[in-house]
C-alpha cells in the first residue's frame, strides 16, 4: 500500500509538472497572439490611413474638374460688363416649355403603351432611324 501511494504522489508531481509547463506555454502563446494582433491592428490603422490620404486626393481633384467644367477663361475686361449687366432675379422662375396648364384637372389621362409608342417614334426620328410600327 505504501508503493500505491508512492505512485499516487509521485503521479501527482508528475501532472503538476506538465501543468506548470502547460500554463507557461499557454502564456506565452497569449503573449504571441496579442502581439501579432498588436502589430495587425496597426497594419490596419496604416492601411486605413493611406486609403483616407487616396479618398481625399482624388476626391479634391473631383471637386477641382467639377469647378472647372462648363468654365472658360474670362479676362478681367469681360468680367466687369457681365457682372453689371446681369439679369435681376424674379420671383417666378419662367415656364418650362411644354409646361401643364394651371389646371392640372384639365389633362386627361391616356394610354401609357401610346405613350411610350410616342417616345420610341421621337427618339427613332431624332436618331434618324426608320420608324417601324
Amino acid at each position: 500500500m505504501t508503493k500505491m501511494l508512492q505512485y499516487v504522489d509521485e503521479m501527482r508531481a508528475r501532472l503538476s509538472e506538465v501543468a506548470t509547463t502547460e500554463q507557461t506555454l499557454i502564456r506565452a502563446l497569449d503573449q504571441a497572439l496579442t502581439q501579432v494582433d498588436q502589430e495587425l491592428l496597426a497594419d490596419v490603422r496604416d492601411l486605413t490611413l493611406a486609403h483616407e490620404a487616396r479618398r481625399v486626393a482624388i476626391l479634391t481633384e473631383l471637386q477641382g474638374l467639377a469647378s472647372r467644367i462648363g468654365a472658360f477663361p474670362v479676362t478681367a475686361e469681360c468680367a466687369a460688363p457681365a457682372i453689371e449687366r446681369a439679369p435681376e432675379l424674379t420671383s417666378q422662375p419662367p415656364p418650362l416649355p411644354g409646361a401643364l396648364p394651371e389646371s392640372f384637372d384639365a389633362v386627361r389621362a391616356g394610354d401609357w403603351r401610346q405613350a411610350v409608342s410616342n417616345i420610341k417614334d421621337d427618339l427613332d426620328t431624332y436618331f434618324g432611324r426608320s420608324v417601324e410600327h
